[in-house]
This record gives structure tokens, sequence and C-alpha cells, in this order.
């Protein structure tokens, strides 16, 4: 039981979570490139701002589900075969350590995350909000797994490039998934051109930055994880950052391709554009839903460093 907890539960669970905290930070990211269009807003963007108003709350209390459900999981991971939990593991487990404290962070933010969207919903002081609850989500996730290892000097290094990660694939990723589900579809025609070129300039701002924390970060974990890199091929973790890898160079091209073909021939008025720009956007963001999942079951493997 405890194998299949650890082998298949566990990374599913932790993937799905990582999906939500990166759409999270979509959405904040969004909620501000539609509220900042200077052009006039086209009717679409009411269909934008009423997924914006309701999807956090959604969000929210789906991680909030998946947090709790990642609680039991790691409590029946500790208990003995065929010996009931007790409230004592689980208070040892939940409370203590630097898992059980993240856990907690974890738990509370997300639950203030749920409250808030609910009684702040289409308030202006509600993408606030998001962006602080959202901070202390990715602060906790940074201290569940690898990112809590004595491996940094001082440990809150660690946690620190891990939440930098964690954030640079929610503003890259997240981002574009949010975009390919509620942005792209509903800002089609032509009267929808200005404001869309406008929303797509500051999602490639965004969109950079988050590139550039991912790959900046994830080097330096490489290089402290990885005892030498020519071993990765030798080891799961290793080999699980290859995929990885050659899945982000995938979305680095396609992104590109999108900044730099795709949009143009968006903001020039052309008619295919928004939908070929549409469908692009979409085949990343499926790239982007197989690197979490690689993620989910590498942050799970031993660090080469630890197998000597």
């Amino acid at each position: 039981m405890s194998a299949i907890l650890d082998r298949l539960l566990a990374p599913v669970i932790g993937g799905l979570i990582l999906l939500t905290i990166a759409l999270l930070i979509g959405v904040a990211v969004v909620m501000g490139l539609v509220r900042a269009g200077t052009p006039p807003p086209p009717s679409g963007a009411t269909i934008i701002q009423g997924w914006m108003t309701r999807f956090p709350s959604l969000l929210a209390w789906f991680l909030l589900m998946l947090v709790l459900i990642r609680g039991m999981v790691q409590v029946l991971a500790f208990a003995d075969p065929g010996v009931p939990a007790d409230t004592e593991l689980m208070r040892i487990v939940l409370t203590t350590g630097t898992w059980g404290k993240s856990w907690m962070v974890e738990v509370a933010a997300a639950f203030a995350t749920l409250a808030l969207m609910w009684l702040l919903a289409g308030k202006a002081a509600q993408r606030t909000a998001l962006i602080v609850t959202t901070a202390l989500i990715v602060l906790a996730e940074a201290g569940i797994g690898h990112g809590a290892d004595a491996v940094f000097a001082p440990v809150v290094l660690g946690r620190v490039i891990h939440a930098t990660h964690l954030l640079g694939g929610g503003l890259w990723f997240g981002t574009l998934a949010v975009m390919a589900l509620a942005v792209l579809p509903n800002l089609q025609g032509a009267d929808a051109t200005p404001f869309l070129s406008e929303v797509l300039h500051g999602f490639s701002r965004y969109a950079r930055v988050g590139v550039a924390l991912v790959v900046v970060s994830g080097l330096v974990l490489v290089w402290n994880y990885s005892a030498r890199l020519t071993e990765l091929p030798a080891n799961t973790w290793g080999q699980l950052l290859l995929i990885k890898l050659g899945l982000i160079v995938l979305m680095l091209g396609l992104g590109g391709y999108n900044w730099r073909v795709a949009t143009p021939r968006v903001e020039r008025g052309i008619a295919a554009g928004p939908s070929r720009l549409g469908r692009a956007v979409l085949i990343e963001a499926i790239l982007g839903l197989l690197v979490i999942g690689v993620t989910a079951f590498l942050v799970r493997q031993a660090l080469p460093i630890d197998l000597g």
C-alpha cells in the first residue's frame, strides 16, 4: 500500500497541486492584463471578467482539497501496515518538521484564498488578495520536497530558489493556460483586435520574465543537486530531468513562434491570426501540462548527490 502511495498517488496529487498553483498565478496576471488594457474592451471582455471573478474561488477550493488529501496520504505513508493511523501519528506528521509546518501554512493559505475570493469576488481588492495568498502558497509549497533538504546553506536559500522556480512556471505556463482557457476564445473578430493586441503584449512581458526565472533557478538547482552532469542519464532523477528539459525546449520554440510570428499576424489584423495563435498557444499549454506531469514524478526521486 505504501509503495502505491509513494509511486503513484503522491505524484498525481503533487502534480495537480503544482498545476493549480500555476493557474492561480496565471489568473492574477490575466486579471491585471485585462484591467490594464487601454483600448475600449470588446464584448468578449465581459466574459473574461466573469472567468476572472469565479475561477480563483474554484481553484482555491480544489487546492484546499488536494492539500488535505496530500496530508492524508503522507500520514498513511508513515503508518505501519495493517495498523490504523492514530491522532499522535497525525500530529507528528502534519504539525512537526519542515514538511508538517509547510503543509499547515499551505492549508491555511488555501483556505484564506478560498474565503477571500468568495468575499471579494468582482471587487478591485480581489487581485491584491489573490497575489498575497498565492505568494504564501508558493513559499509553503517550496518547503515540501527537495526545497527542504539541507543542500543549500543557509537552508532557506533552497526554499527561495524552489519558490522562484514555481513562480517562474506560474508566470509562464500558468498565464499561458489561462490565456488559452479564457482569453483567446473570447477575443475573436476585428473589433477585439486592438484589445487583444494589448493583452498579448502584456502577456509576452510576463512570459519572458517567467522563462528567465525558470531557466536561472533550474540551472542553480541542477548544479547543486547533480554530482556530475555527465551522469544524469544513469539515474531516474536525471532521466526525468532530461525529458523535462526536452519538453521545455519545445515550449520555448513554440513560444518564440507565437511571439515573433503568430502575435504580429494578430496585430496586423489578419483574419485567421487569432485562431492560429489560439491553436499554437493550446499546443504550448499541453506541453506545459506534460512538463508538470514529469516534474511531479521528478521531485519524488532521490537526488544524484544522495546516490553518491
